[in-house]
């Protein structure tokens, strides 16, 4: 008798369970942040939404300004104390950040056979003490323009970080907008010189450099060289991804999801996806793979996100 009075209770509990597992299916996840990263998102959710269908995720645009993002992305590290213990961090993938300049750049055939060091490099973009007498002088310092992003933004950021730096010191004249506009100022400017993601250096189809852009040559080792600037996006990637170069900053990017859903399956489920299958398009729209360790990392992380859940 009292199996049969806890029958009624237990099915109440099911069909409570699978109209909230319905709801959660329903509900639109939107996402926001970085705004280079948008195209490898986009194909993520293009990709994913193929083998699962009912999934809605989308990024946040003009239409859904006043939305409020489910999934922040963030594309450098995060400040102590940024990331709440109730929030989800997933790293996701990588980028790295190349110097570009006009490829009528004048200084271009000057520098191209040793290429710039990291010294003339970090003299040429970022400001040094004033007071400081025995601080070196760079030789091409005047005849350059260095455009760069506002200090808050991520690539600005991992540029002055990589090299030791803040982000307000960082010499040059401020874009605003997105990281494309950069790629525009210095294809108006025969000397501007900037830092990019190499997924906007490149064009995607030819995955040769763009036209009107020619990469600054590093002074690196020549197997190194020869390599990341043979004008290949692939052979950039392929080399960025064995190897650490000191002079080529190289980021994460993480997936920060709110804490009210951080108990979402379906984020964790999407998380998933692009730790397990939406790896294979990052080299596409030219972005790097996360490391192994890091992979099997986020992969525990999530692997046990999800049998909480169940």
């Amino acid at each position: 008798m009292k199996t049969n009075k806890l029958l009624p209770l237990l099915l109440l509990l099911a069909l409570t369970v699978g109209a909230t597992a319905q709801e959660k299916s329903d509900k639109t996840i939107y996402i926001k942040g970085e705004k280079f990263t948008y195209p490898l998102v986009e194909k993520w959710i293009t990709e994913y939404k193929k083998e699962n269908p009912k999934a809605d995720i989308r990024i946040i645009g003009k239409a859904d300004a006043s939305k409020t993002p489910d999934v922040n992305i963030l594309a450098r590290k995060p400040a102590d104390n940024e990331i709440d213990k109730d929030q989800q961090l997933t790293y996701v993938g990588r980028y790295a950040l190349l110097p570009v300049s006009n490829k009528n750049n004048p200084l271009l055939s000057e520098i191209k056979k040793n290429g710039i060091s990291k010294k003339e490099l970090k003299l040429l973009v970022f400001n040094g003490d004033p007071f400081d007498e025995e601080q070196p002088k760079s030789k091409i310092k005047s005849r350059i323009n260095i455009y760069t992003r506002e200090t808050q933004a991520s690539t600005a950021v991992t540029l002055a970080k990589h090299f030791g730096f803040n982000p307000s010191d960082i010499k040059g004249k401020k874009v605003t907008g997105d990281d494309n506009y950069l790629i525009s100022a210095i294809k108006k400017d025969t000397i501007g010189i900037t830092f990019n993601n190499i997924g906007s250096i490149f064009d995607l189809q030819t995955r040769k450099v763009k036209e009107d852009l020619a990469l600054i040559p590093l002074d690196l080792k020549t197997e190194v060289k020869d390599q990341i600037f043979s004008s290949s996006l692939d052979q950039a990637i392929a080399l960025l991804e064995k190897s650490n170069v000191e002079t080529i900053p190289v980021e994460k990017i993480g997936f920060v999801v709110s804490k009210n859903e951080s108990n979402n399956p379906d984020v964790t489920g999407f998380l998933s996806w692009i730790l397990k299958k939406g790896q294979e398009y990052n080299h596409e729209l030219g972005f790097l793979n996360l490391t192994g360790d890091d992979l099997v990392e986020q992969q525990n992380q999530l692997h046990e996100k999800l049998l909480t859940l169940k």
